[in-house]
């Protein structure tokens, strides 16, 4: 394929793909940070869920509050003799359970922690939902970025191509230059479009993760929080064990596995029956006799005493208290591990910030000038702007990972890395 024919294909297949984006994709509404958060806690599908089941808490503590787990029961009993004696009897008989020795206030409190347990859940599932929002927000912040340098770049193409045609008009620059020129245009615009796509992907995200309606995704808006050093990891690892999310879970379900097993336990007394009875007999001989008896009765926990519910609910909280020390030791390796993954990352960031962009930036603009005083050739200033561009990316692409690190290191955290630190 020639240059010519090439350069063709590539800048209708551009325009096309550019010309379909902006007909499928609305303007995205500008949202803050904030303005995400607030949303979040009201529309995230996850948050969502996790609060609706907080109802289950409710209803278990709404059964657990009522008076008797028994209802009372009545029996009769009724004949008539069949012979010439003429006997006829009625009995009736009511007979209620009991509970004793506090188990109710056990079956309250265990309800009660087992809505505790759903409240940390909930609250997992906000931090959850807060990090991925912030991560999507850093990241679509990025892609903005990305986006300006790649239309930065087609306009600094376009003017080379403008000032390469205008001198090839003039003779002082050959037909080569100006094929060569117009399909660093087509790309440029192609690679606009690949940064638009990847930007609206992650508006995408995030308006899934907080249950965006509106037909145009989401477009964060602001500035994003400038790099800083990782604090002491000593006092990240204490935070972490002290707030972690899944940590807080984790023990209010042994909590709630305690109360499970001290109810269990309590399940072997047995519940006294008491109760009344009434019979009439009437024979024809006789007088009217009328009986009102007192009914009381105890179960024998000879057989049943409740020793699989017991053994259960005591493996349940075995279970749980080895998942909590698991995850602090866990927790710790994981939070040095990320921290040094921030520390590293930021790193990166603070040398393309510091050193590499700014000099390139100067280079690319002398030149730009110099090619249009005619002193430089496109090729010159073609590799310039590829090196400047490659940076450009391979800085934001540092800052992408400096800020995934820290959603992770915050993830673990349970808070903002350098609020748990103290600091602002």
């Amino acid at each position: 394929m020639s240059i010519i024919a090439f350069t063709a294909t590539v800048c209708v297949a551009a325009s096309t793909a550019d010309a379909q984006q902006r007909d499928e994709e609305p303007t995205g509404e500008p949202v803050t940070l904030t303005e995400l958060f607030e949303f979040a806690e009201e529309s995230a599908p996850d948050i969502q869920q996790a609060r609706e089941r907080l109802g289950l808490g409710d209803a278990a503590i709404e059964g657990a509050e009522r008076f008797q787990p028994f209802n009372p029961e009545i029996e009769g009993e009724f004949g008539v003799g069949l012979d010439d004696v003429g006997l006829s009897r009625a009995e009736i008989t009511l007979t209620q359970r009991l509970e004793i020795a506090g188990e109710r206030g056990l079956r309250i409190d265990a309800a009660r922690q087992q809505k505790e347990a759903l409240q940390a859940e909930l609250a997992r599932a906000r931090w959850d939902v807060h990090q991925q929002v912030h991560r999507l927000y850093r990241q679509g912040l990025v892609d903005t970025d990305e986006v300006e340098i790649e239309r930065d770049v087609l306009d600094f193409t376009q003017a080379l191509f403008e000032v390469a045609e205008q001198r090839f008009e003039a003779g002082e620059e050959p037909r080569t230059s100006v094929i060569v020129a117009r399909a660093e245009v087509a790309q440029a615009r192609q690679r606009l479009l690949q940064a638009q796509v990847r930007a609206l992907r992650t508006r995408r995200d995030l308006g899934a993760v907080v249950g965006w309606t509106k037909q145009a995704a989401p477009q964060p808006t602001g500035e994003p929080e400038k790099a800083k050093p990782v604090p002491a990891k000593e006092r990240l690892v204490e935070k972490a064990i002290a707030q972690d999310p899944q940590l807080a879970v984790l023990r209010a379900r042994l909590e709630q596995a305690r109360a499970d097993l001290a109810l269990e336990e309590r399940e072997v007394w047995p519940a006294p029956l008491i109760g009344v009875g009434y019979e009439r007999e009437n024979l024809a001989s006789t007088d009217v006799e009328n009986k009102l008896r007192l009914v009381v009765g105890v179960p024998l926990p000879l057989w049943d005493r409740n020793q699989g519910e017991i053994a259960a609910a005591k493996t349940r909280t075995d279970i749980l208290r080895q998942a909590i020390e698991d995850r602090k030791k866990v927790l710790g390796n994981l939070v040095v591990k990320q921290a040094a993954s921030v520390q590293a990352a930021y790193g990166q960031t603070q040398i393309y910030q510091e050193e590499v962009l700014p000099a390139l930036e100067t280079q690319l603009d002398l030149l730009q000038e110099g090619f249009k005083l005619g002193e430089l050739s496109l090729l010159d200033v073609m590799n310039a702007r590829d090196r400047l561009l490659a940076v450009q990316r391979q800085y934001l692409a540092a800052l992408d990972e400096y800020y995934a690190a820290v959603s992770e290191l915050e993830a673990l955290l349970g808070t903002a890395i350098w609020q748990a630190n103290g600091d602002e």
